[in-house]
C-alpha cells in the first residue's frame, strides 16, 4: 500500500512539474511586488489584460499559453502577470496604459514604464515574435511606445520618421501609410538615395509584406536601377515583379478590411485577364473581394463565371500539352512524378476549392446543381490516373458528398463520405474528421 501511495505521489509531482512547463507562469503576487520581483532579477513585467467575458482571452489561454514553446520565452525572460480588467487595480492600470480592448498584452519595466504593447489573439508564432520585439526594445534609449506618443509632434521631421521607421521595420510592425506619408515628404534626389530605397525594400520583402500599391512603391519603381544593384548583395534577392506582387496582395487586403471598392478596383487593374493567366487574374481577385466583404451574389455570379466559362473551357489538349511541358522540365529531379499532371490538377483543384467556398453560402436548387457538375468533372479527372490522384481524391469525394447531401440525396452522399474515409484508412486525423461529417449526415444534422 505505502508503495502504490509512493509511486502515485511521483506520479503527481511528475505532473504537476510537466504542467507547470507547458504553461506560462503567472506569479500570484500584488503588483507592487510583482514591479520589485522585476527590479531584483532585471526583467521585464508581461501583463495580460483580460476580462471573463472575453472569447479571445479565453482562446490565448488554453490555445497559445499553454504551448512549451511560448511558455519557454516567457518564463525565462518575463515576470508574468494577469490582470482582470474589471477587477481590483484593472481599472487604474487600464487608464494608465490607454487600454480600450482585450485581450491587451503589455510589456513594462521595473519602474512601470511602458516598453512595448499589442493586442487580440494571434497565432503562436506571431506572439513569440512580439516578446522578442519587447525584449529588443527594451535596450532602447527610447521604446517604440515613446516614439509613437511623440509621433504626432514629429509628422513631418523626416529624421524623426527615418528612425521610428527603420524602427518599426526591424520589429515586424505596421508602416503601410506611414512609409508612403514619409516619401512624399522626400525630394526626387532623397527618395533615390539607397538608404531609402532599403527601408522601402525591407517593407515589401517576403518575411515583412507592409508595402501596398502607393508613393512609395512608385519610387521603388522609378529607382530600380538603385534597387537591383542593392539586391546583388542580398540573400533573398527578391524580384521587383514580386515585390509589387506583395504589394497588391497587401492592399487587396487593406480593401476588404475596409470594404473599398475603389482600391480593389486599383488592385485589379493590375491583374492579368483569363486568357493570360486561367488561374490568378481579374477573377480570382474579384472572388476573393466579394467572398470576404460577404457580397455573396457578386461572389456566386463571378465564381459561376470563373469555372463555367474559364476553367471549364480550357481544351483538354492543351491541358495534356501543358501537363507533357512541365512533366518534361521537372524530369530531372528526385520528385518528377508529382510534376506528371501539373495543368490538369490545377483545374481539378481550382474547381474543388471553388466549391467548398460556395458550399459555406445560401445556394438554390439550381446553384447545387451546378456544383454537381463541378464535382463530377474534378472526380472524372482525377480516374484519368487514380494512382497519381490518390492524395487528393478523398478530399475531392468529400465535397461532392456534400453537395450531395445539401441537394438531399442523402444516401449517395453517405457513399461517398465512407469511400472517402476507405481511401485515408491509414490516416486517423483525416479519419476522424470525414468520420464527424458522416455521422452528422446519419444524423440528418446539418453540416
Amino acid at each position: 500500500m505505502k508503495k502504490i501511495i509512493f509511486i502515485t505521489l511521483i506520479f503527481s509531482a511528475i505532473s504537476s512539474y510537466a504542467q507547470e512547463k507547458l504553461i506560462i507562469n503567472f506569479k500570484e503576487q500584488s503588483w507592487e511586488t510583482t514591479l520589485a520581483t522585476a527590479k531584483s532579477t532585471h526583467q521585464l513585467v508581461f501583463i495580460d489584460v483580460f476580462t471573463e467575458w472575453c472569447g479571445p482571452c479565453k482562446t490565448m489561454d488554453g490555445e497559445v499559453f499553454t504551448l512549451p514553446e511560448v511558455a519557454k520565452i516567457f518564463n525565462e525572460n518575463f515576470i508574468n502577470f494577469k490582470l482582470d480588467a474589471e477587477k481590483g487595480i484593472g481599472p487604474a492600470i487600464l487608464k494608465k496604459y490607454g487600454v480600450s480592448s482585450y485581450p491587451t498584452y503589455l510589456f513594462v519595466d521595473s519602474n512601470g514604464t511602458l516598453i512595448y504593447s499589442m493586442d487580440g489573439s494571434m497565432p503562436p508564432a506571431t506572439f513569440i515574435q512580439h516578446a522578442k520585439n519587447a525584449i529588443r526594445e527594451s535596450t532602447q534609449e527610447q521604446t517604440i511606445a515613446q516614439l509613437e506618443s511623440i509621433y504626432p509632434q514629429h509628422q513631418r521631421d523626416k529624421g524623426f520618421l527615418y528612425n521610428y521607421l527603420n524602427r518599426l521595420t526591424r520589429l515586424k510592425l505596421p508602416t503601410t501609410d506611414l512609409l508612403d506619408h514619409y516619401v512624399t515628404l522626400l525630394s526626387p534626389s532623397e527618395q533615390a538615395d539607397p538608404k531609402t530605397i532599403r527601408l522601402i525594400t525591407e517593407n515589401g520583402v517576403w518575411l515583412n509584406r507592409k508595402l501596398q500599391l502607393g508613393p512609395a512603391l512608385a519610387v521603388l519603381e522609378r529607382n530600380e536601377s538603385i534597387f537591383n544593384k542593392l539586391q546583388e548583395n542580398d540573400p533573398r534577392r527578391e524580384s521587383l515583379a514580386h515585390i509589387k506582387t506583395g504589394a497588391m496582395d497587401v492592399s487587396l487586403q487593406k480593401a476588404i478590411a475596409n470594404k473599398d471598392m475603389s482600391l480593389f478596383q486599383l488592385v485589379s487593374r493590375l491583374k492579368k485577364d483569363t486568357k493570360s493567366d486561367p488561374f490568378d487574374n481579374k477573377q480570382t481577385l474579384a472572388m476573393k473581394y466579394f467572398f470576404a466583404v460577404k457580397d455573396y451574389p457578386a461572389y456566386k455570379k463571378n465564381a459561376s463565371d470563373y469555372i463555367n466559362r474559364t476553367v471549364l473551357k480550357i481544351p483538354a489538349d492543351t491541358l495534356v500539352k501543358n501537363d507533357a511541358v512541365v512533366y518534361a522540365s521537372m524530369k530531372s529531379i528526385p520528385d518528377a512524378e508529382s510534376y506528371k499532371y501539373t495543368a490538369s490538377i490545377k483545374v481539378s483543384n481550382t474547381i474543388i476549392h471553388t466549391t467548398e467556398e460556395m458550399l459555406k453560402i445560401t445556394l438554390s436548387k439550381k446553384e447545387l446543381q451546378q456544383l454537381k457538375t463541378w464535382t463530377d468533372e474534378a472526380l472524372r479527372i482525377t480516374q484519368t490516373d487514380p494512382a497519381y490522384y490518390k492524395n487528393v481524391t478523398p478530399y475531392y469525394l468529400n465535397i461532392d458528398a456534400q453537395v450531395l447531401y445539401k441537394m438531399h440525396q442523402k444516401e449517395q452522399a453517405i457513399q461517398q463520405m465512407k469511400s472517402a474515409i476507405q481511401l485515408v484508412a491509414d490516416n486517423a486525423y483525416a479519419v476522424k474528421k470525414l468520420q464527424e461529417l458522416l455521422t452528422k449526415m446519419e444524423a440528418d444534422e446539418i453540416i
